[in-house]
C-alpha cells in the first residue's frame, strides 16, 4: 500500500524465437491502470504460453 493506493506487480517468463529466455514485469497502479485490463492482459499471457507449450507436447 502506497498512500491508501495498491500497487501489483507480476512477472512472466517469456520464450523468443532464438530460445532466449526474456523477464517481463509489469506494474499496475490503482489509478494508473484499470484493474480489469491488466488481467485481461495476464488471463490472455497465461493462455497463450499454456496454449504453446501444450503444442510442443503433443509434436513429440
Amino acid at each position: 500500500m502506497m498512500d491508501g493506493d495498491t500497487l501489483l506487480i507480476m512477472d512472466l517468463l517469456g520464450e523468443v524465437e532464438d530460445g532466449s529466455l526474456i523477464n517481463i514485469e509489469i506494474q499496475k497502479q490503482s489509478y494508473a491502470f484499470p484493474a480489469e485490463r491488466m488481467s485481461c492482459y495476464s488471463s490472455d499471457l497465461v493462455m497463450r504460453q499454456y496454449a504453446r507449450v501444450k503444442g510442443k507436447k503433443n509434436s513429440f
